[in-house]
């Protein structure tokens, strides 16, 4: 199905809010992932798993938490109320390594079954290993839900109501940190696999766009060579093998999402640079649901998939208020 068609479907009109998965797009794991982990196939990202229970900290304690705050943004604790805590885009809570875009106001739990958390309306998520899981309490969300929903996720442009698990018809979400533009973290960091990492950071792969292998995954260890078609991020491919490029997560409707080019704003893409647009994952997307980035271009030449046929550069949607256009496939 045409990226045209999707955004005619959707009827969004906002900056970035709108476009379509590859034609029957795969479901791979996507999802929030763990830093230093790439390639394989993409599609349908889901929040992870809480990998058991116990982990370090111990529940929340003292009843249910504030839900106003809980998923909110914050700098400081004081952000937060009297009981959540605030994990800053600066540290390093995230797999030992980074932090979410905006920060988070939550709160330590005990693992999947954490009364506290559930009372809180949040769900219980391990954001460390498996090995040496640590838990913390995030915002439930209802994936694809009623688009007179206006306020899913907090309404936060960095955090995309996930889904829980791939069965068909649960629409159980989470509400997980999810940058896609270097632009919303901290100066001295930059966004990789959807959180803040410090700038020195780097993975093995192709960055966005760049056709990819689905089956290409990361190596075992850092001195084994890097396989041709890897991505640093993940590789979206469709069902039929006929399309699979370099992308990442993002929120669907976030103005901020993909390094999003306005008109005005010249694409000039080079090996590195990255403009592009959060496209839905299905026809009942909402906006603050979890999407993926594609290519931003003003004439075909600008794309960086050059291997997958039938490659344009689709303007028609220029007519919807979307930017320039993006790389679209038959």
């Amino acid at each position: 199905m045409a990226v045209a068609v999707m955004l005619a479907g959707l009827g969004l009109a906002a900056c970035g809010s709108s476009s379509s998965t590859p034609k029957d797009g795969g479901t791979g794991t996507g999802g929030a992932g763990t830093a230093g982990t790439s390639g394989g196939s993409g599609g349908k990202g889901t929040a992870g798993t809480s990998g058991g229970t116990g982990g370090k900290g111990g529940g929340a304690g003292g009843g249910a938490q504030p839900t106003s705050f809980l998923g909110a943004s914050c700098a400081t604790a004081h952000d937060c109320g009297t009981v959540l805590d605030c994990l800053k885009p600066g540290g390093n809570d995230f797999y030992g390594a980074a932090g979410p875009a905006g920060g988070y106001c939550t709160i330590q739990c005990s693992g999947a079954t954490d009364a506290n958390c559930t009372k809180a309306g949040g769900v219980c998520q391990n954001i460390n290993s498996t090995a040496a899981p640590i838990y913390y309490c995030f915002e439930s969300c209802t994936v694809e839900s009623d688009p007179t929903v206006t306020e899913k996720c907090q309404s936060r442009p960095d955090v995309a109501c996930q889904p829980l698990t791939a069965t068909a018809g649960d629409t159980s979400g989470i509400c997980f940190p999810t940058c896609s533009s270097d632009a919303e973290c901290p100066a001295s960091r930059k966004c990789l696999i959807n959180v803040c990492v410090d700038t020195s950071v780097n993975l093995p792969g192709l960055p966005l766009y760049n056709h990819c292998d689905p089956k290409a995954m990361a190596p075992a260890v850092s001195t084994d060579p890097v396989p041709p078609g890897l991505c640093q991020e993940q590789c979206l491919s469709s069902s039929a093998g006929t399309l699979s490029f370099c992308s990442t997560n993002c929120v669907v409707g976030s103005n901020t999402a993909c390094n999003y080019a306005l008109m005005a704003t010249p694409l000039a893409p080079t090996a590195t640079t990255n403009h592009g647009i959060c496209a839905p994952f299905s026809m009942t997307a909402q906006v603050g649901d979890l999407g993926y980035c594609i290519q931003q271009c003003d004439k075909a030449a600008d794309c960086r998939d050059q291997t997958d046929t039938g490659l344009t550069c689709d303007t028609t949607a220029q007519t919807m208020g979307i930017d320039h256009g993006f790389c679209s496939w038959p």
